[in-house]
C-alpha cells in the first residue's frame, strides 16, 4: 500500500509512520510531505492509496492541497488530521471528498481501522475494474466486442505480457480435464493478491481453446510490470500441487507488447511454435524469442513435429497414422543427431512418458526406441474399433460442457485431453452438432444463468460467476444477444417457473 503523510510537525510525521509500521502492513511505501506544496509536488510522481493531510500547515493548508490534488491523484483516499474538533473543518473535508477525519493524536486502533476501511474499499474496487478487465479481453480475444468498445486505456500507455499455459499428462481424460480445472481454480484464488492500481490480469481462454494469462500495466511504471513477473513465478509453481507424475505445466512466455494487436500476434507465434516444448522440456517457462531461435533449426522442428504427431496419432488410436509417423520419426533421428544431444533425449523422453505411455522406456538408441514404438503400435492395433467414434467424441464434449460450463474451459482443453488436435475436434463437433463449440458452450451457460435468475434471491453478479463469467458487464452483454433482453429485466419479470 503507498501511503503519503502530509505534516509539518516532524513528532506526529515519526509516530503515524511508527505506527503504520507496527501494523505490518505489506509492501507499504510511505512517503513525507512538510506542507502543502510538497504534498502537491509529491502527487506529480507518486499516486498514493491512501493520504493523511493535516488541514493547518504553512505554504499551502491541507484543504487547499486536497483540492488540487484531487485532480492529480483522483484515486487517492484523503484522511484529515486536525487538532480541530469544528464541525465546519469536517464538513469542508467532506465536500472535498475526503474519506475520514482524525483528531490528533492519533491511537493505533483509530489508524488501523481507517486503513483498514480503506484497503477492504480499494481492493472492491480494484476486483470490480479486474474483472472488467478479463470480460473485456475475453470479449476480444472472441470478437464479440471491438477494441473501440473496450476501451483498453485505463492506463496512460497501456503495455502487456501474457503467457500460453499447456497442459500435458499420462491421466486419462477425466482425470486430466479435473486437475485442468482445479488448476484453474487455484490460479485464480492467488490472483488478487498481485493487484495493485497499476497492473491487471486476465485468465482467459482463445477462440482455439488455448488457456492464456495476461497482464496490462502503465508503459511508464515498471511497478505493475514487476507485479505481474511476480506473479508468473507464482504460476510456474502451481503445477506442484498435483504431484510430478500427474501433470506438467509448460509456460510459453511473450515478449512484452506495446499494443493489443501485438499480443494477440504473439500468442499466436508461441502457438504454432508450441510442439517444439517436445525437444525443449515440457513443464518449464519457454519465451518465445528462445522458441523463434530454435524454429530456425529445421532439423530440431522435425524431430519436435514428429513427437508431436505421435502423441496426437497414439491418444486418437490411430494405428496407421502412428506407424507411418514412427517411419517419419526414424528418418528424422537418422539426420538430426538428436541422440547424441543429451538434454534433447531427455526432454524427448519426459514428452514421450507425458503424452504417450507413461510405460514406454525410451532408451539412446533409436533401433530400441522404435522397437518401444512399433510394440505400442501393435497395442493400437488390437485395440483399433471398427467405429471411427466420432459421434462418441461429440458426446463427450456435450457431456463435459454440461457437467463444467462453471469453469474457465475451451476446446484445445478438451481436444487435447481426447488425444486430437483442436482444430480437428472444432470441425468435427461442428459438423456433427451444428454449431460451434463457443455457441454450444454459451447456450448451455445462458439457459442455465436463466434458471438462475428466476430464483429468488439471485442477484445478476453472482449468477454471472456461477455460470463461469467473471465480469457482469460481459455476462449481460452475452445474456441480451441469447435472449434478446437484459439479466437485470429478467430477473424484475419472472415468475416462480423462471418465465419471462
Amino acid at each position: 500500500m503507498k501511503i503519503l503523510i502530509a505534516d509539518d510537525e516532524e513528532l506526529v510525521q515519526y509516530s503515524l509512520k511508527s505506527m503504520i509500521r507496527e501494523l505490518g502492513i505489506a509492501n507499504h511505501d510511505i512517503r513525507i510531505a512538510c506542507d502543502g506544496v510538497e504534498l502537491i509536488n509529491a502527487l506529480k510522481g507518486f499516486s498514493p492509496d491512501i493520504a493523511f493531510v493535516d488541514i493547518k500547515m504553512p505554504r499551502l493548508n491541507g484543504l487547499e492541497a486536497i483540492k488540487t490534488g484531487r485532480d492529480l491523484s483522483p484515486k487517492t483516499r484523503w484522511i484529515i488530521l486536525t487538532s480541530y474538533s469544528s464541525f465546519e473543518y469536517a464538513k469542508e473535508a467532506i465536500d472535498l471528498g475526503a474519506a475520514g477525519y482524525l483528531l490528533k493524536p492519533v491511537s493505533p486502533e483509530e489508524l488501523s481501522a481507517t486503513i483498514k476501511e480503506v484497503a477492504d474499499t480499494n481492493r472492491r474496487e480494484l476486483m470490480a475494474a479486474n474483472e472488467e478487465f478479463e470480460g473485456k479481453l475475453n470479449g476480444l480475444f472472441h470478437n464479440t466486442i471491438s477494441y473501440r468498445q473496450a476501451k483498453l486505456d485505463f492506463f496512460k500507455e497501456v503495455h502487456f505480457l501474457g503467457v500460453i499455459i499447456i497442459f500435458d499428462s499420462p491421466l486419462d481424460e477425466e482425470s486430466r480435464l479435473k486437475h485442468q480445472i482445479d488448476f484453474c481454480n487455484q490460479v485464480r484464488e492467488f490472483i488478487g493478491e498481485y493487484l495493485f492500481s497499476d497492473l491487471r490480469i486476465a485468465l482467459c481462454t482463445l477462440p482455439n481453446g488455448e488457456l492464456v494469462t495476461a497482464g496490462a500495466f502503465p508503459a511508464e511504471n515498471e511497478n505493475g510490470k514487476k507485479n505481474f513477473i511476480r506473479y508468473l513465478r507464482r504460476l510456474k509453481g502451481s503445477d506442484r500441487m498435483f504431484g510430478a507424475d500427474l501433470l506438467k505445466v509448460t509456460i510459453l512466455e511473450t515478449e512484452e507488447c506495446d499494443n493489443y494487436t501485438m499480443l494477440v500476434r504473439q500468442f499466436k507465434q508461441a502457438g504454432e511454435l508450441s510442439m517444439l516444448r517436445a525437444v525443449l522440456g515440457i513443464g518449464r517457462s519457454l519465451d518465445l524469442e528462445g522458441l523463434i531461435g530454435k524454429s530456425k533449426q529445421p532439423e530440431l522442428v522435425k524431430v519436435s513435429k514428429c513427437l508431436a504427431a505421435l502423441s496426437i496419432a497414439y491418444r486418437q488410436s490411430n494405428y496407421l497414422e502412428f506407424l507411418k509417423t514412427i517411419t517419419l520419426f526414424e528418418e528424422a533421428l537418422s539426420f538430426s543427431g538428436w541422440s547424441t544431444v543429451d538434454s534433447v533425449f531427455k526432454a524427448a523422453q519426459l514428452f514421450l512418458k507425458y503424452t504417450v505411455e507413461p510405460s514406454l522406456v525410451v532408451e539412446r538408441d533409436k533401433d530400441i526406441l522404435s522397437v518401444g514404438l512399433k510394440a505400442l503400435a501393435g497395442r493400437l492395433l488390437a485395440e483399433k474399433k471398427k467405429s471411427d467414434g466420432s459421434g462418441d467424441i461429440v458426446n463427450k464434449v456435450k457431456a463435459f460442457v454440461e457437467k463444467n460450463y462453471m469453469h474457465d474451459i475451451g476446446i484445445a482443453q478438451i481436444a487435447y485431453s481426447l488425444g486430437i488436435t483442436p482444430n480437428y475436434l472444432s470441425a468435427l463437433f461442428h459438423r456433427k452438432s451444428g454449431t460451434t463449440f463457443l455457441r454450444y458452450l454459451t447456450g448451455v451457460r445462458m439457459s442455465r444463468a436463466r434458471e438462475l435468475l428466476a430464483q429468488p434471491d439471485s442477484r445478476v453478479n453472482r449468477v454471472a460467476r456461477e455460470v463461469g463469467y467473471y465480469s457482469s458487464r460481459h455476462f449481460a452483454r452475452l445474456f441480451k444477444d441469447h435472449f434478446n433482453l437484459y439479466p437485470s429485466y429478467c430477473k424484475r419479470t419472472s415468475t416462480g417457473t423462471g418465465r419471462v
